[in-house]
């Protein structure tokens, strides 16, 4: 189950889903799919305090190497702004472009609007 922390500088009212009112700096556990629900919100201030779970659960040395990569994969920017185009134009880019999931998930990031996000996360899938 995944752990989030709130970082916004207010209460985070989750009243539709929870009931309840997050304080800025309380971390929440949540299930994998509202996960994403929490960390697309518009005001970017959800961060993802754990390390997703990939694989099958093997406590070996495998889980510093899989840290090294995302660690990694931090670093890479986005190809291009993705809030500059309209959310079609950004579908187009995407269909048209061959970008690694490395560089779509940096565009994720960079992207507030859900249906821009959503249209990243179905070319995430494609692939």
């Amino acid at each position: 189950m995944p752990t989030l922390r709130w970082d916004g500088d207010a209460l985070f009212g989750d009243l539709a889903n929870t009931g309840q009112l997050i304080e800025p700096g309380q971390e929440i556990d949540v299930d994998e799919e509202d996960a994403d629900h929490y960390l697309g919100h518009r005001s970017g201030d959800w961060e993802r305090v754990d390390e997703p779970a990939e694989g099958d659960g093997d406590e070996s040395g495998d889980e510093s190497e899989e840290t090294d990569d995302d660690a990694d994969s931090e670093d890479i920017e986005p190809p291009f702004d993705p809030t500059e185009p309209t959310v079609s134009e950004l579908k187009d880019k995407l269909e048209d472009g061959d970008y690694t999931d490395a560089e779509l998930e940096a565009l994720k990031e960079a992207e507030d609007r859900s249906t821009a996000v959503d249209a990243i996360n179905a070319e995430l899938e494609e692939e």
